[in-house]
């Protein structure tokens, strides 16, 4: 492409669609009528009702109302709080900044904990006691009145975007999750398709390395379906079958990825396990259905999985077998959410799925939570809101309680987005930049203004580019920022009262107070991600830790999906720390650490079925498995002694053609082999001296060798 094409490429996308326009169209009208409703009642502040229509709009009418509940009850919540707090600390300035500061950082807290929709009635009941407190600090008597009028103004703009948008052309989260899943289910093909061809794509890997952040986000969308408007809603348990079986193909293809290329080390693969790898990776590219069925794949994999580990097998042999187990549970899956993702396109074929019921007992999803990275959070909202108020009240600065109310509305509005140092820079910048345009509005066009029709006329073009803006998830911030920076300027009453002084000291306290957001978010929250991804590594450590040592049953589904979602969070954290290339390294780690919580999780599996002297060698891999784990960075734990007795249970299983499930043991101790010991040579299949077999095993593992 000629470089002086790219300006009008970029400019191409901005260009206007049916969607856009629809949504811009919309806002405006709910702007319109929230600021009629506002000035009707002679609410004294009608830009916090206008502002809201911003805030909660959303193009997906069940996420909208989701929205709009939780931004209520938190408002609610807030208000109380002010109304608690402000007479008994009116006297006691420090104490009642200190009250409110302990407040947002603590509902922040709770919010980035929840990781979900309702989050937002947390985040936001938060800084609604700062902004009705400090706005009423000047009149505590009438603290009741601010906080009814704060509410009034918050549900006035709520109703008015829920009303419009609901009745002029809404789309439905069932429309957009169908969308997402169809996307998804593209993604996985290409992804997969390349594994197996070995044909490396920079953009496919970055796809498959954002997938586990993609299963949490379509989680999270259907979490908004109780509130959708289809006629036809989804069964939110569908798409958390088709999540459960996602979680399971980062893995999967992992291991496979990971067989195959140990094989080609070893010299190339036979005709039968090639011919085998082509007709799965044919399977999985084809675009319409399959000449294939899933079934006749999987019992092929099985089959010949079976015959490789006929007699004793040897480390090829065992690795072949790996191999056409991971290309059958692949198959499985992929089998199965193909036909989930059937049933979301069509909601009528679920009865045609045989094992739809089972698979729809998939249970909540546990979403890992974060206590370190919402502490600090919750600490440096505290400390930023606290120090705003103690510049305020040093110098009696009369709009310090709008700069402490933006501080405390820049620490949270951001938290939880992958980046909120960047996302909190963009909105004081621009929140800064659309002083000159609500300043030329404040002191030249209002003024000249009488009357709701004129008013929402020369607010109408201001409102279009801020919507038309927001759309996108590029610009989002930047339409936010302008619409707080703008109508916070401009402060619409039901008289007019602007002045060139009131303009310029409001456009400052709401810079100054994002600023000081920004730069405690950028000393305290940019250090912590690259620590939030460890704590993230530490954690799936400790689980697998906990794996090894546990004597009970182990749920591989609960794991599995609790650990693609650290894995997203750690892709995400270390994408915002802007790790680069040792990012990637660290994502891969964690992938391994997945990989071997999936291995340990079917050991247990197939050690509940051992008996004899499979069952102690077992044993004694979880053992030694335990030991590895849990040696720190300075401890000398020799791995050879984990190798040997990985080996030694080979050997074992391999001896008792009769054993139950042997051939499933023998695959999840070469997985487990494999993601354990990456470097270990391969396996020999003939026994060392049985004396000292006998004696490793008498005593526990203690003095194996290798």
């Amino acid at each position: 492409m000629p470089a002086n094409s790219r300006p009008w490429t970029r400019l191409a996308a901005f260009a206007p669609d049916r969607r856009a326009v629809i949504f811009t169209v919309n806002n405006c009208l709910a702007v319109s009528l929230a600021l009629f409703v506002s000035l009707g009642l002679a609410l004294p502040h009608p830009f916090w009702a206008m502002v809201t229509v911003l805030l909660v709009a959303n193009p997906l009418s069940g996420a909208l109302r989701s929205k709009a509940l939780y931004r209520v009850a938190g408002t609610i919540v807030g208000a109380a709080v002010s109304v608690l707090l402000v007479p008994p600390l009116q006297n006691a300035p420090v104490l009642l900044s200190l009250a409110l500061s302990a407040w947002v950082g603590f509902c922040l807290f709770i919010s980035l904990l929840e990781r979900k929709p309702n989050a937002y009635a947390f985040m936001l009941s938060g800084y609604t006691a700062s902004i009705v407190a400090f706005t009423g600090i000047n009149a505590p008597a009438q603290i009741f009145e601010t906080a009814m009028a704060r509410v009034e103004e918050i549900s006035i703009g709520i109703l008015s975007v829920s009303v419009v948008h609901s009745l002029f052309a809404p789309n439905s989260v069932t429309a957009f999750l169908k969308d997402r899943v169809r996307g998804l289910m593209v993604d996985v093909r290409h992804w997969l398709s390349r594994d197996f061809s070995g044909d490396p794509d920079d953009a496919v890997a970055l796809k498959r390395r954002r997938f586990a952040a993609d299963i949490t986000e379509l989680h999270l969308l259907a979490t908004h379906l109780p509130f959708d408007t289809a006629c036809e809603r989804l069964d939110h348990r569908l798409i958390a079958a088709i999540e459960q079986q996602f979680s399971r193909l980062l893995p999967l293809a992992a291991e496979c990825e990971d067989r195959l290329e140990q094989l080609k080390r070893l010299g190339r693969l036979d005709d039968e396990l090639q011919t085998l790898v082509s007709s799965v990776f044919a399977w999985i590219a084809a675009t319409a259905p399959p000449s294939v069925a899933a079934d006749e794949l999987m019992a092929r994999c099985a089959d010949l999985a079976a015959r490789r580990l006929a007699g004793a097998p040897d480390w090829r042999a065992l690795l072949a077998a790996s191999v056409c187990a991971q290309l059958g549970a692949i198959v499985d899956v992929l089998a199965k959410c193909r036909a989930l993702a059937a049933a979301v396109m069509d909601p009528g074929l679920e009865r045609g799925l045989a094992f739809y019921a089972a698979e729809l007992d998939a249970g909540p999803r546990l979403l890992d939570r974060d206590y370190g990275l919402a502490a600090f959070s919750g600490l440096a909202a505290t400390a930023v809101v606290m120090s705003v108020c103690v510049f305020w009240t040093a110098t009696a600065w009369p709009n310090g309680g709008l700069a402490a109310s933006f501080a405390s509305i820049g620490c949270c509005l951001f938290a939880a987005s992958p980046d909120p140092e960047v996302s909190l820079k963009r909105m004081t910048l621009v929140v800064l930049a659309s002083q000159p345009v609500a300043a030329f509005y404040a002191l030249v066009i209002l003024p000249s203004i009488d009357g709701y029709v004129a008013l929402a006329l020369v607010l109408a073009p201001v409102v279009a580019v801020i919507s038309y803006f927001q759309l996108r998830p590029a610009t989002n911030v930047v339409a936010i920022a302008a619409a707080f920076g703008f109508f916070g300027t401009i402060n619409i009453t039901e008289t007019y009262s602007n002045t060139l002084e009131t303009v310029v000291n409001g456009g400052m306290a709401e810079f100054l107070g994002l600023l000081m957001a920004y730069i405690a978010i950028r000393l305290i929250r940019m250090t912590n991600f690259e620590r939030g991804a460890k704590r993230l590594e530490a954690r799936i450590r400790r689980d697998l830790l906990g794996l090894a040592r546990s004597s009970g049953s182990v749920d591989q589904t609960v794991w599995t999906r609790r650990a693609v979602d650290r894995l997203g969070l750690i892709t995400q954290y270390l994408s915002a720390a802007r790790a680069g290339g040792r990012g990637d390294t660290r994502i891969g780690a964690a992938l391994v650490d997945v990989r071997a919580g999936l291995s340990l999780t079917a050991l247990h599996q197939v050690r509940r079925r051992a008996s004899g002297r499979g069952a102690l060698a077992l044993d004694i891999v979880f053992e030694r498995t335990a030991r590895r784990l849990s040696a720190g960075p300075g401890d000398d734990f020799d791995g050879r002694k984990l190798w040997a007795s990985i080996d030694h249970a080979l050997r074992t299983v391999s001896r008792t053609p009769d054993a139950a499930g042997r051939g499933e043991t023998l695959i999840v101790l070469t997985n487990l082999r494999r993601v354990l010991l990456p470097a270990a040579p391969g396996f020999s299949a003939p026994a060392p001296a049985p004396a000292r077999v006998a004696g490793a095993a008498a005593n526990g593992g203690d003095d194996g060798g290798a």
